[in-house]
């Protein structure tokens, strides 16, 4: 990935605060009301903790299911719009092009492994760096690679846009996506579109680097994402 060392360094600052945003309820109106928030987290002082053990303490599983929802909005909401818009724009763009849809998998899978990863250890610590601990962990608690990142298939949008549409598992968590999209013209460059949980109905959003916004709600299945997608190109 081109300047991935310098991401990396700014993802692993991001992993030492909390990524848990203040939920605010977006109003669905009948026509798209854009509004933009910024899309990094608020560093919150961290506890001050013994670090949990694999033996089957309640602390141990609440703290890895927490850590799995950090993962998941950073892998969203922060990792994605900088490989999307900075630095793989070119390659996704050829993706799409070239309908490689297994090129995208990978693509997600890889990345989706080390935001995983980089969360386990964050929480951890590196004494579990060394294989099967760090494995075991990742079975145990859900954050297997390729049990987020469902399903990924290619839409004609019109006749000239076309767009991955990604099915992540439903965690069922505030502003935690269950479809993500990819979408690119010649006319228009790479857009990102997410369908995220919110307060009892799920919003269709757009994510960019610095900034985020939500349209409308939109019924979780995906059809009616592809659709809303098309109603606001």
């Amino acid at each position: 990935m081109k300047k991935i060392v310098a991401f990396i360094l700014l993802l692993c600052i991001l992993f030492m605060t909390a990524c848990r945003p203040d939920p605010v309820s977006p109003q669905p109106t009948e026509e798209p009301q854009i509004e933009e928030v910024p899309t990094t987290p608020q560093a919150t002082e961290t506890p001050q903790t013994e670090p949990p053990t694999l033996d089957g303490q309640i602390d141990a599983v609440e703290m890895l299911l927490q850590v799995q929802s950090d993962a998941r909005y950073v892998f969203e909401q922060i990792w994605l719009p900088h490989m999307v818009f900075e630095f793989e724009s070119e390659e996704i763009a050829a993706f799409i092009k070239d309908s490689n849809v297994e090129g995208m998998r990978e693509n997600l899978l890889l990345s989706w492994e080390f935001v995983a990863m980089q969360a386990i250890i964050e929480m951890f610590g590196e004494r579990i760096f060394d294989g099967p601990d760090l494995d075991i962990l990742g079975q145990l608690y859900e954050l297997r690679f390729d049990e987020h990142v469902v399903d990924v298939t290619i839409e004609s949008l019109d006749e000239e846009t076309s767009a991955f549409i990604i099915e992540m598992l439903d965690i069922e968590q505030f502003l935690r996506s269950t479809y993500i999209a990819i979408v690119y013209s010649e006319a228009h460059g790479l857009a990102l579109f997410t369908l995220e949980q919110s307060h009892g109905f799920h919003m269709f959003c757009f994510i960019e680097i610095d900034s985020r916004g939500s349209f409308f709600e939109v019924e979780n299945n995906r059809e009616a994402f592809v659709e809303a997608i098309r109603s606001v190109l």
